[in-house]
């Protein structure tokens, strides 16, 4: 895995928006020469997680897309052959064969075949979802982790075959508790090669400070005082394991605990104060451009995914 400093490998990275809705917009031109594909995609489950997607693509020309808006799933990019580069928040990676990239909720996520660069590129692309996933990256530890070795591709290949045997079935009374049980299988796969990948000492004493102070108000210029670096070497240390700065991190924190908080019962005017916010309004604002829906709406799906059960 290459981490890149040059972001003038996106600068034609644009096409027609080929997706939008309120939790995923995305542009793109060109398109994989092979591409097979299974998918879920209009399914949105209320379940914890759920295998949602898995397609491979092969690639002889320029192909990219930009996701402007990636709010509710995570998207694993492997590698078999060739090499993609790939631009996840303000990180620039080139990704190749036998690795993998985690394009996480929340962020900016582009990607781009360059042809020159990699005349044959093969990739497979899967996608997880459900209204858990947030917390379960952060159990498995994989919030923190942007990209892996791809520990084993007949796995990946394996997952696929049995994808395609569920999508001949859509109606099956069984489908729902096996998309379940793939997922968990992806995410148990690719967690337990990240846990693989030691996070320094330095970063992890942040992360649990982070963590134990976000109510407070944070002064990251001092945080970094505090360690003995200026605030741009605090932030790319950071940034090079976490795939974020230590700012976004910390408002990452504040956003799941108000969702853990919302999903307890708990109210905005109760919780703002728990998670280091001074407003209601400013709160309502960060949560609806993080999850795509604002505190009111989020409660109310909820309520939605309730009914049934009850019922």
């Amino acid at each position: 895995m290459k981490y890149l400093q040059n972001p003038d490998i996106f600068q034609d990275v644009r096409g027609s928006c080929w997706k939008y809705s309120e939790s995923f917009c995305a542009y793109g031109s060109g398109y994989p020469e092979e591409m097979e594909f299974c998918n879920f995609t209009d399914a949105l489950l209320p379940i914890p997680l759920y295998l949602r997607y898995i397609g491979r693509g092969v690639m002889y020309s320029q192909y990219n897309q930009r996701r402007l808006r990636q709010e509710v799933f995570l998207s694993i990019i492997v590698v078999e052959e060739g090499e993609l580069y790939v631009r996840s928040g303000k990180d620039i990676l080139c990704v190749e064969a036998g690795e993998c990239v985690f394009l996480k909720p929340h962020l900016q996520n582009d990607f781009v075949n360059i042809p020159e660069e990699s005349p044959k590129t093969v990739f497979y692309e899967i996608i997880l979802n459900g209204n858990g996933l947030d917390e379960l990256l952060l159990l498995f530890g994989m919030e923190r982790v942007l990209w892996s070795v791809c520990p084993d591709m007949d796995f990946i290949k394996n997952i696929f075959e049995r994808m395609k045997k569920r999508c001949a079935e859509p109606d099956a009374p069984n489908v729902l508790a096996e998309l379940a049980g793939m997922g968990m299988e992806v995410l148990q796969h690719f967690a337990g090669n990240c846990r693989q990948q030691p996070v320094p000492e330095e970063i992890q004493s942040l992360c649990d400070e982070l963590e134990r102070r976000m109510s407070e108000k944070l002064n990251m210029a001092e945080l970094a005082q505090k360690r003995g670096v200026c605030l741009p070497v605090f932030n790319r240390k950071f940034r090079e394991v976490t795939g974020t700065t230590p700012y976004n991190y910390l408002k990452q924190l504040r956003l799941k605990k108000a969702a853990q908080l919302l999903r307890s019962g708990l109210n905005t005017k109760e919780l703002v104060l728990q998670i280091g916010y001074e407003s209601e309004k400013a709160f309502r604002a960060e949560f609806n451009r993080y999850y795509g829906v604002s505190p009111r709406k989020f409660c109310a799906s909820l309520a939605r995914q309730k009914t049934p059960a009850a019922e």
